[in-house]
């Protein structure tokens, strides 16, 4: 799930226990951090 936001890819992610949805900038889907929710 990936989000395109002012040109930039970006992807949703749940953090904090809360379902709120974040949005942050992220270079490439292939490198995606292990604290990203695993929406694949």
């Amino acid at each position: 799930m990936t989000l395109l936001i002012d040109g930039q890819s970006m992807y949703p992610f749940i953090r904090g226990g809360v379902d709120q949805v974040e949005v942050v900038p992220y270079p490439s889907e292939d490198e995606l951090p292990a604290w990203c929710c695993p929406f694949y």
